[in-house]
């Protein structure tokens, strides 16, 4: 997907957002973070641990963004190996 190449963008800032001290922030950053989840698919998936890391720090459990990681992980390592190999 074209626009995977610039979620980092996206997804660093929401992060930060997961980590403040904000719970409503926190929230809608969990719920924001699931729909670009969503529409990334398995690119998403090199964002997951960064982000479980995030939610884990205050015990924010978000149902949806949990299925959103867990398709965008299933197919683990063969998915990286497409990416790498896309730089090359």
């Amino acid at each position: 997907m074209v626009h995977a190449r610039y979620a980092s963008a996206i997804v660093h800032p929401l992060a930060r957002c997961l980590d403040s001290p904000y719970e409503e922030l926190r929230r809608e950053a969990a719920d924001v973070t699931a729909v670009l989840g969503q529409a990334l698919g398995p690119e998403f998936g090199i964002f997951v641990p960064m982000l479980r890391k995030c939610l884990a720090k205050y015990k924010i459990t978000h149902a949806r963004f949990e299925e959103v990681a867990a398709r965008a992980t299933e197919r683990g390592g063969a998915y990286m190996s497409e990416v790498c190999s896309s730089f090359d």
